[in-house]
């Protein structure tokens, strides 16, 4: 683990965690309008914020043997062949650094981790420098955040009232397969080696999210396991497939699933 992200919070109504991932910019099965409609939506909500758990970016430059000019982007010009992890750092970064403010924490891909052992480019270095992200918050390829939500208004009558944290654990993920089965079961296999009260993994482009509820000294408690979409629509009308259609790999719903945290009940809600 390269680190962990150990962040304050204010102590409001509710707060908004948008996790995401896989948005691999520079696709032609890209959902732009989706990305921009999410950071979007952080931006309109004082009290969101943002956890991306990687392929930020296609990162599949022409030399790579996974290469098809059919799966360029729209935008993508033929002066942006000459680096075209330039092109696509530069598009994400004017995408989602509106949201720079908002980040806490970045994980990698492995995308970014693939065109960085073949080409030398790291381009989430490059995706991290560009949104100002400080170290701690970049997580490699996975790691813990810790959320402290303070409560403003400090003592009140029977002694101080207690921070509430909350662990997140994050990775880009490594699975893969047509069904939710292996992918489900990862999840709940983390429980029994990484603490904490959120479990957040991509990679598989598999959207679902659920809770199960552990016993504690304290008592109940519930965790939430997430898996977040991509942003890569598969299957489009009149275009050449890429991967997921080679493969035969079923569609998934697409976008971020979001984890709503209520400090006052200590509660917190899955939207999808």
């Amino acid at each position: 683990m390269e680190t962990t992200a150990r962040i304050t919070l204010p102590w409001v109504p509710r707060i908004r965690l948008v996790l995401m991932g896989d948005a691999h910019v520079g696709n032609a099965g890209c959902r732009e309008d989706l990305l921009r409609a999410t950071i979007g939506a952080v931006m309109a909500d004082e009290y969101s914020y943002l956890i991306d758990v990687g392929d930020t970016v296609d990162a599949i430059n022409m030399a790579d043997k996974r290469f098809d000019p059919s799966q360029l982007a729209e935008w993508m010009t033929i002066g942006d062949l000459v680096d075209i992890a330039r092109a696509e750092v530069d598009r994400y970064l004017e995408i989602v650094g509106p949201a720079k403010g908002r980040i806490l924490a970045l994980c990698r891909g492995n995308h970014e981790d693939t065109l960085s052992r073949i080409a030398e480019r790291d381009v989430y270095r490059e995706i991290a420098e560009g949104l100002g992200l400080p170290p701690g918050r970049r997580l490699g390829y996975g790691g813990f955040v810790q959320l402290r939500i303070a409560d403003r208004r400090g003592r009140r009558a029977g002694g101080s009232r207690q921070a509430w944290i909350v662990t997140i654990f994050c990775h880009h993920g490594h699975d893969g397969g047509r069904l939710w089965g292996s992918k489900a079961l990862s999840l709940e296999r983390l429980m029994g080696r990484f603490w904490a009260d959120i479990y957040v993994l991509g990679h598989s482009h598999t959207k679902f999210g659920g809770r199960m509820s552990v016993v504690t000294p304290e008592g109940q408690k519930d965790v939430a396991l997430i898996n977040v979409g991509a942003f890569l629509q598969p299957y489009q009308q009149g275009k050449k497939g890429g991967y997921a259609e080679r493969k035969l790999l079923y569609p998934q719903g697409l976008g971020p699933v979001e984890v709503w945290l209520y400090p006052e009940e200590r509660q917190m809600r899955i939207v999808q």
